[in-house]
């Protein structure tokens, strides 16, 4: 840092998820003043672990942190006072059928009120982190390796085959679009599957701990996929291009199919990879008998009919916006995998 530098301000909302952890750790070593905000001070579990393999556990005393409901916009907009840009990473993320109604109104509501405190604290630069899923799709390819790339100019028409998940980042989305309109300053980052550590038991922590595990199925389906610490880059990055200002971005570093990825992670962990394709009939009858272990034992349900639709969809991205707008360009997915691999085998082998 040029030391005639002023440091810059940013307040960070899900700071405890696996991006906005990773964002935090990103924006102390770039040397940002860092505020947070959660529902409860007791929930930074995630936080402390990941500026842990930052080497920066010493730096939490440095980050600001307010208890304050994200559906209390008078609130949040003094909390958001005097900071230049604010990067809102929080969300819920289910594809529970039965959570739907939650996740729907849980993701819009919460970005409602935080474009309208960023609006009334006058905050410089707001960025929404969004989702591959609010986008459209393109003409169904004729194989794998034919898919025509998604863009930013692909825009969702219709909710139909659409999880509630997808829908409701598609309506936080609008809500940006629409303080934007009123003059907030925005951008919006689209990231593909996230690919990091931490977050085990969610997000894309079971692809990494069940194909470690052994796991000797693949479906046919292709995803684009992202590392998080491109992603935290990548947001800083476009905070500070003045060029980016009113755009969103994909952010995706690879596109492969379930076996493709399967077999990275199987090498990666010295693995055997994946050797039997599951098709749909057999997609149905693992989420029958998950629906048969719910009963009796509870917790999420995990094989929803919108994730094997997901599971078997052929979509690929083009995240190559970003490397044209500024400087910035994405980590190798091999060398991603290998590393969430062995953090993965560092915490969870006894």
């Amino acid at each position: 840092m040029n030391p005639a530098y002023s440091p810059k301000t940013v307040g960070v909302t899900g700071p405890t998820g696996l991006i906005g952890s990773h964002l935090v750790a990103a924006l102390l070593q770039r040397g940002y003043r860092v505020r947070v905000v959660v529902h409860h001070a007791q929930h930074l579990k995630g936080l402390q672990h990941t500026l842990q393999r930052f080497n920066l556990a010493d730096r939490l005393k440095d980050v600001e942190i307010d208890e304050i409901s994200l559906l209390n916009p008078l609130r949040l907009s003094r909390w958001m006072e005097g900071c230049d840009g604010v990067f809102h990473c929080a969300g819920l993320v289910t594809y529970d059928p039965q959570r739907s109604e939650e996740v729907l109104e849980t993701n819009r509501s919460i970005t409602a009120g935080a474009v309208t405190a960023a609006r009334m604290a006058r905050v410089g630069v707001f960025l929404h982190v969004s989702s591959i899923a609010t986008l459209g799709t393109v003409e169904t390819p004729q194989s794998l390796t034919s898919a025509p790339l998604i863009t930013e100019k692909c825009w969702l028409t219709s909710p139909k085959g659409r999880s509630a998940y997808s829908m409701s980042k598609f309506y936080a989305e609008n809500e940006v679009w629409r303080a934007a309109a009123q003059g907030l300053r925005t951008i919006i980052v689209n990231p593909a599957i996230v690919l990091g550590e931490g977050e085990w038991n969610r997000s894309s922590g079971p692809l990494i701990a069940r194909a470690v595990q052994g796991f000797p199925f693949y479906t046919e389906g292709v995803k684009g996929y992202v590392d998080v610490h491109d992603v935290a880059r990548a947001m800083i990055a476009l905070f500070e291009t003045p060029q980016a200002l009113g755009q969103q971005f994909i952010l995706c570093g690879a596109n492969l199919s379930f076996r493709e990825l399967f077999t990275l992670i199987t090498q990666a962990a010295h693995k055997r990879p994946p050797r039997w394709r599951a098709g749909r009939q057999l997609l149905n009858v693992a989420a029958t008998l998950e629906r048969g272990h719910r009963r009796f034992w509870g917790g999420e349900v995990r094989l929803s009919a919108s994730v094997i639709d997901n599971a078997l969809d052929v979509s690929r991205y083009d995240g190559s916006l970003i490397t044209r707008t500024c400087q910035f360009h994405y980590t190798p997915i091999e060398q991603t995998i290998q590393r969430v691999v062995n953090a993965y085998l560092q915490e969870k082998t006894p």
